[in-house]
């Protein structure tokens, strides 16, 4: 089984040596992102493995079917970055890791609006500055507000379960599957019912067509005034643009990002001197009542691990027994 895996990170290292050994297989490794440019390098190979930030579009795909390439995947949970059209017109599978540790992007989740609701960002600012005021930063206690769920499956779940120990007035779920788990700590509601009701609004839903944008100028307007809003899925859900004229107006008073939707070539890399010309991101990273942090909320060490050796079992399943447990649909 000859897998190459793309836009290899220092920090997958003994992730990647440990499940070699469990597979007994040794990956050609790469650390620059899939592209046009460097796709050959796959030629010879069963698979290949890549990540989110890969465009995976039909030339590309194309390429791997010319290379008699049948499987592909991503080491992540979200796939909009691949073809689906292409993959399926070339008779191609692809998988994904639906699976790793929920626990570190839940966690991840209530950090955020723990930050958000204490000014935590605007506080440490000032403490850099040797300014140890309080003045027009007082914070808000998550007992006496209403959350709101959009997207409660395995990882909405457990942002639901955690913020249920801070007992808030209400905790209302919207998904297009129920269950009885969620039940438990949650109502299901409409996506109609959470913008209007909720104080604090979390996102944790797949981006699709349907999902494009669910946060923008029109569906701010059902919010409440002073409304939060917390985005550790996918940047593309949210209408940066409508979010920061919301926050100029005072109708959102905070807003904690891990994504941005034209994150490519920002996130995730050391641009430290250098000028990043998006004035869009600039002003979203600039403004003091938004925490924007580099896309890290899957970043633990149990998280890294799953991604890579479930990845690589989505490839041994297909090649092995035909089929894997995390295909994506075509359909």
């Amino acid at each position: 089984m000859k897998i190459i895996m793309y836009a290899v990170r220092d920090y997958e290292t003994e992730a990647i040596t440990l499940a070699e050994r469990k597979f007994n297989i040794v990956l050609t490794k790469c650390s620059d992102l899939l592209s046009i440019d460097n796709v050959h390098l796959a030629e010879g190979h069963d698979s290949i493995i890549f990540t989110g930030n890969c465009n995976v579009g039909d030339k590309i795909l194309e390429k791997l079917s010319s290379y008699n390439i049948k499987h592909v995947t991503t080491r992540t949970a979200g796939y909009d970055n691949i073809d689906l059209q292409t993959l399926k017109r070339l008779s191609m599978k692809s998988g994904h890791v639906p699976r790793y540790s929920p626990n570190a992007i839940s966690e991840f989740t209530v950090l955020s609006i723990l930050a958000t609701l204490r000014k935590y960002n605007i506080m440490m600012s000032r403490v850099q500055k040797q300014n140890y005021s309080l003045s027009n930063n007082i914070g808000r206690e998550i007992r006496n507000m209403s959350i709101g769920v959009i997207g409660a499956g395995r990882i909405g779940f457990k942002v639901i379960e955690t913020l249920a120990g801070f007992k808030p007035k209400k905790i209302y779920a919207n998904d297009i599957i129920e269950s009885k788990d969620v039940e438990k700590y949650a109502t299901y509601s409409s996506l109609e019912t959470v913008l209007r009701e909720s104080d604090i609004i979390t996102l944790h839903t797949n981006l699709t067509d349907s999902t494009y944008h669910i946060i923008n100028k029109e569906s701010i307007k059902l919010m409440k005034d002073n409304v939060v809003i917390i985005n550790t899925c996918r940047g593309g859900v949210v209408d940066t643009e409508a979010v920061l004229d919301a926050i100029d107006t005072g109708k959102v008073s905070g807003y904690a990002t891990d994504v941005y939707e034209y994150e490519n070539n920002i996130l995730h890399y050391n641009l430290e001197g250098k000028v990043i010309n998006d004035e869009l991101f600039n002003r979203l990273k600039s403004n003091e009542k938004v925490i924007l942090s580099p896309h890290c909320a899957f970043y633990t060490d149990e998280a890294v691990e799953n991604m890579v050796e479930y990845s690589i079992k989505n490839i041994y399943d297909y090649i092995e027994i035909g089929n894997s447990e995390n295909n994506i649909s075509t359909d």
